[in-house]
């Protein structure tokens, strides 16, 4: 598989700015082709805003975005939604890449559940999703990779398959912690 077919979408060296708040420095996300990424840190780490720039909602102060092998030039959700690129309000057949941010916040199980039979279903049939959630039993769930910011900065991404909630927890606030109540 060419790497124009294996990634939906790469972002490379992505920084936003907001007067002097960093939000995104540098960083670099790599959406597979038919897979779900999950987008996690803590609030305030700029996962909404890294989004928000793929979504075509802001534009990267630097770094370059790449759809399908493609560097693109996003400056409205139009212009996002034109390559393929949704947000949840929009219809899921007509995107190749379904941006979800918090989904489950006021689902119950029940419909969490159903929703995440919709991605599955999405996924089986080549669709590309990112699912920004705190909720790590939800990462472990329906995410195939874990994409983890820390502060607006890209601490790294690792095979759901292959991590616990421990391990995206340290990633995610740089120390250990006991996830024992």
């Amino acid at each position: 598989m060419g790497e124009a077919a294996q990634y939906a979408i790469k972002m490379h060296h992505v920084t936003k700015t907001f007067g002097k708040v960093v939000a995104n420095k540098n960083v670099d996300l790599e959406l597979k082709t038919g897979e779900i990424l999950a987008l996690l840190g803590e609030n305030g780490s700029g996962k909404t805003t890294l989004m928000n720039m793929l979504s075509g909602i802001y534009f990267p102060d630097y770094g370059e975005i790449y759809v399908k092998g493609k560097e693109v030039t996003i400056r409205s959700p139009k212009d996002s939604f034109t390559l393929g690129i949704g947000m949840i309000h929009q219809h899921f057949k007509l995107v190749d890449v379904l941006i979800l941010d918090e989904p489950t916040a006021v689902l119950t199980p029940q419909e969490t559940e159903k929703l995440f039979a919709v991605l599955k279903n999405m996924k089986k049939h080549g669709k590309s999703i990112i699912i920004i959630t705190h909720k790590l039993n939800e990462v472990m769930a329906i995410s195939d990779r874990v994409a983890i910011l820390r502060k607006g900065e890209y601490i790294g991404v690792v095979e759901t398959s292959e991590t616990d909630p421990d391990q995206l927890t340290e990633m995610m606030v740089g120390r250990p912690i006991s996830l024992e109540i």
